[in-house]
């Protein structure tokens, strides 16, 4: 693992965040999209796409520009409905558990001089989980 993975996982694990709740009693624990196609104005972009990620699995989404990587996402966290097919997290669909996921799009410009940790952008996504008024833990 990298660093910049070990320290936004541990950011995660300090935080003072309340984790959701899940009852997954004897059920596999894992991300899973079946048969999942989704697209822009009549423009198909994801084609039946499939996979599972089993608990505590780690998947790269790696691909040229233009290739469906942030359509893939936006389906995933629920931001762009699928046209067909669905995407279940613990084998329910993801409604089921909106506050098990979050997501810090992408910017496609960067300001250097704003002074960002991974801590920083680990917990961007995470702050709906706060509510109004709590910050996160120190980490």
């Amino acid at each position: 693992m990298n660093q910049g993975s070990e320290r936004a996982e541990s950011a995660y694990r300090k935080s003072d965040i309340r984790r959701p709740k899940l009852d997954i009693a004897g059920e596999p624990a894992r991300l899973e999209l079946r048969g999942v196609s989704a697209g822009y104005n009549g423009r198909l972009v994801l084609d039946e796409v499939s996979f599972q990620v089993p608990h505590g699995g780690r998947v790269a989404i790696v691909g040229p520009n233009g290739a469906g990587k942030s359509t893939l996402f936006k389906v995933l966290v629920g931001l762009l409905p699928a046209r067909s097919g669905g995407v279940f997290i613990h084998g329910r669909p993801l409604g089921a558990h909106h506050d098990c996921v979050a997501y810090v799009p992408q910017r496609n410009e960067i300001d250097w001089r704003f002074p960002v940790t991974v801590t920083d952008v680990v917990m961007m996504g995470r702050y709906g989980q706060l509510g109004r008024t709590r910050r996160p833990g120190k980490v």
